[in-house]
């Protein structure tokens, strides 16, 4: 094999303009106004360039408030055998209203995506309420949302960057995303979030190796569409002492049904993490992390009766990782940092036949202008 057949490398530039306005008097129309562009390309030689523009307009009309969100988003990226372009252009209205215990956001987002010089329309419900039951400890609220996902090389390789350089495309149609859920503070200090949503999508992605007879060590993903429901359990405790002390703790369980594949593939079953940042005179900045991550599956070759290879599924096991960091800010514009990933030495597989890496560093210096 050549050196470069178990290399990967990514280089990424991304220059934005933003323009906002803050106007206090109601009758104005504030805006946000977005441009972006990036470059991405691989070890391959396979580029993608990306267009954003994002125009946001809000006024208050008596009371409430109207806003107004224009999205267009478009990529080309090319392969080594095939040119790809897609464009998505959607325009969100909503309306905001309000009392001193509620507050209801309502609106509906149109979609146009013209991807592969096929274009399809889409549309999707926007609806946010809460009611402040008591005193801002117990605020119940509820929601239905949905939306287009763009998936991209650049949203593809930064989730699984051990992807195909061919890849295989689809955006996700999420079609409604239900959820209820509770949240307030115990305290001046402490405060809580649970939540349950219910989401359906249209071809959601998923990685599977590539078992193919060009992939000789099988060290490459696919990326794999299907239609799935998705049930989420999530919870959250939050505990702040001023700007000087910070405690998190939060989890999600994750119930996936998928209609053809077998299984969710690389998707864990629930995700736990505990934070912490401590601020010692807004000198240095002490944080760590506590991550546990449930088990999960994978796409494999198994032998059959016959001793045939055939597909078939396997259980990756759970893990957990310590991380912990420092930061020294010497002045307004100049900090210097350390950071200690995975200290207890762990060795785990987020994705499968890749051992993440044991303990690991790294120090830098952080330097803003203005």
């Amino acid at each position: 094999l050549e050196r470069d057949f178990t290399r990967q490398r990514y280089q990424f530039i991304q220059p934005k303009l933003r323009l906002v306005s803050h106007y206090t008097d109601s009758s104005h129309v504030n805006h946000d106004i977005g441009l972006s562009y990036y470059n991405l390309q691989n070890l391959y030689r396979e580029t993608e360039n990306n267009i954003k523009f994002n125009a946001n307009g809000s006024m208050f009309i008596n009371k409430e408030k109207l806003n107004v969100n224009l999205l267009t988003d478009f990529y080309n990226h090319k392969q080594s055998n095939d040119t790809i372009n897609d464009l998505i252009v959607s325009l969100n209205p909503s309306f905001e209203a309000g009392g001193n215990k509620w507050h209801a956001d309502i609106g509906l987002t149109g979609t146009l995506d013209n991807f592969k010089d096929k274009t399809r329309f889409y549309f999707y419900p926007k609806l946010n309420v809460f009611y402040n039951v008591y005193e801002n400890m117990i605020i119940p609220y509820a929601g239905l949302n949905g939306g287009l996902i763009k998936n991209s090389f650049r949203t593809l390789s930064k989730e699984n960057a051990f992807v195909d350089t061919t890849l295989n495309y689809s955006n996700t149609n999420n079609k409604y995303t239900g959820f209820i859920g509770l949240r307030g503070n115990l305290s001046s200090k402490t405060s809580y979030d649970a939540k349950v949503s219910y989401a359906q999508y249209d071809s959601l992605q998923f990685f599977v190796i590539d078992y193919s007879g060009t992939n000789q060590i099988y060290n490459r993903f696919n990326v794999v569409y299907d239609n799935t429901t998705l049930l989420t359990v999530s919870g959250q405790l939050k505990y702040q002492l001023k700007e000087k002390l910070n405690v998190m703790a939060k989890g999600n369980y994750y119930l996936y049904k998928t209609k053809n594949l077998e299984r969710a593939y690389q998707k864990p079953d629930y995700d736990l993490t505990f934070s912490g940042t401590y601020n010692l005179q807004s000198k240095i900045i002490i944080k760590a992390d506590l991550f546990f991550v449930g088990q999960q599956w994978a796409l494999t070759q198994v032998q059959d009766t016959s001793g045939i290879y055939v597909p078939g599924s396997k259980q990756l096991k759970g893990w957990a990782d310590i991380n912990l960091g420092a930061e020294y800010r010497y002045s307004k514009m100049l900090s210097f940092f350390v950071q200690l990933n995975n200290i207890a030495n762990q060795r785990y597989y987020r994705w499968d036949r890749y051992p993440s890496q044991r303990f690991n560093f790294m120090f830098g210096v952080t330097f803003v202008p203005f």
